[in-house]
């Protein structure tokens, strides 16, 4: 009983947190976030990130990046 208690629970909070993870982005969140414009700001952000990594003379093995 105390196994599919928990176990309802945890469903429970999984469930409230993607919730609120899809609120942020949600047409009736009047602070939603704007997702084109936060897509482009990650792309913008990436790109000079690279660039920076390029002008250190870094690879891919340098960084261990999985």
């Amino acid at each position: 009983m105390n196994e599919e208690k928990n176990e309802l629970i945890n469903n429970l909070i999984d469930i409230e947190d993607e919730l609120q993870e899809l609120w942020d982005f949600h047409p009736d969140n009047p602070e939603a976030i704007n997702v084109k414009a936060r897509f482009e700001s990650c792309q913008r952000n990436a790109a000079s990130l690279q660039a920076h990594i390029q002008e250190l003379g870094l690879t891919d093995s340098d960084l261990d990046i999985v």
